[in-house]
């Protein structure tokens, strides 16, 4: 039975589903809301979805009734999507039973469904398996005619599975994942969506050409479009999630080649601002080697001055020496004769004294009074 999931309770109301349910599709569901609102008060029970579900063939497909085990599911999915626990459900509420099968509802017949099934076999089985390579050869001459591109396995897939889809028209649930694949598998051998519709629309023409007398039945003609209009178009499904694939890709390839182009810029930036840095670091070097020189050149230069500044103290020293030793000698010269001469004054200082003490001497000899010191008062005995 198919499974509704607990969080489809967000979204009660058609407005705020995105786009889940088509005109198609809400159509169909109001059309058998309808159907089990017996009471017509806007409102489906329990009790009446139950009682609808034996009269109401697509909804008991639609929800895989099979036996009275499923009961108990289909009644904790009605909880759950009974919004307002007053155990009815409005139509918003009650759409919530086909949101995971929106596909499925997408592709269920319309009213007199089992009309055109039993048409749809009827045709089939007395008529088109048994002329299908007639049908396959008209097939082809139509695509041909039209300028279509002829894929062959195409051809083959679509002629070949007539009568699965035919046999499951009332129920394709079971078919959409294989057609999808093989509407995914041919888009990127050329077939889009348009072709598969050109398709559609040339097997049509062929199977009408082997019906009797080259024209469909009663009531043959809409069955059979209905018929095909689902089967190409579940196709086209597939056509339509390889194109969101591919443009999941090119938006990852553009998003890496973004990634890519960035990181590129970025080394390239970090290149130059190496190469900056090292210009950077070289004129720096270069800048600390000249001044270095000059440094060396500036202490050689102060180191001369030095040089030449003790040369010249030392020589200025030794003319200092030089004149104090001739200023010293000179003194000593000076001082020599100084000497020389008050030892001459002193000679001739002493010289006189003892003149005079001869002189004395003598003058006293000659008063007789020799070896006599005048004035001592002595008496001579």
């Amino acid at each position: 039975m198919a499974r509704a999931s607990a969080d489809l309770r967000a979204k009660p109301s058609w407005s705020t589903k995105g786009g889940l349910f088509g005109q198609s599709e809400e159509s169909k569901i109001r059309r058998i809301f309808e159907s089990l609102d017996s009471d017509g008060d806007n409102m489906v029970n329990f009790d009446e979805l139950i009682a609808g579900l034996k009269n109401h063939k697509n909804l008991a497909r639609l929800l895989d009734m099979k036996d009275s085990e499923d009961l108990e599911e289909l009644r904790q999915i009605f909880d759950g999507i009974d919004e307002d626990g007053n155990g009815e459900l409005d139509f918003e509420e009650f759409g919530l039973f086909f949101a995971s099968r929106v596909e499925y509802l997408r592709y269920l017949p319309e009213e007199g469904g089992d009309e055109a099934y039993l048409v749809l076999t009827d045709t089939f089985l007395e008529i088109v398996e048994k002329k299908l390579p007639s049908i396959v050869s008209t097939f082809k001459a139509g695509l041909k005619t039209a300028a279509l591109p002829v894929i062959t396995p195409l051809i083959a897939d679509m002629t070949n599975g007539l009568r699965a889809f035919v046999e499951a028209f009332l129920d394709p649930a079971d078919l959409i994942a294989d057609l999808k694949a093989r509407g995914y598998s041919y888009a990127p051998k050329g077939a889009d969506k348009a072709l598969f519709d050109r398709y559609g629309v040339e097997l049509l023409v062929a199977i009408e050409a082997s019906m009797p007398g080259g024209k469909w039945p009663e009531k043959a003609a809409d069955a059979w479009l209905q018929c095909m209009d689902n089967y190409v178009d579940i196709m086209k499904l597939g056509v339509d999630e390889y194109t969101r694939a591919n443009a999941e890709k090119a938006a990852e390839a553009a998003k890496a080649a973004k990634i890519e182009a960035f990181n590129l810029w970025e080394a390239a930036q970090a290149e130059r601002e190496d190469k900056e840095k090292k210009r950077i670091a070289k004129e720096q070097m270069e800048k600390a080697a000249k001044l270095a020189e000059e440094v060396e050149e500036e202490k050689a230069r102060l180191a001369k001055e030095v040089e030449e500044a003790k040369k010249k103290q030392a020589a200025e020293d030794e003319k200092k020496a030089k004149a104090r030793e001739k200023a010293e000698k000179e003194k000593a010269e000076a001082d020599k004769k100084k000497s020389d001469a008050e030892k001459a004054q002193e000679a001739i200082a002493e010289a006189e004294q003892k003149a005079k003490v001869e002189a004395a001497k003598a003058r006293f000899a000659k008063e007789g009074l020799s070896d006599k010191t005048p004035g001592c008062g002595c008496v001579v005995q």
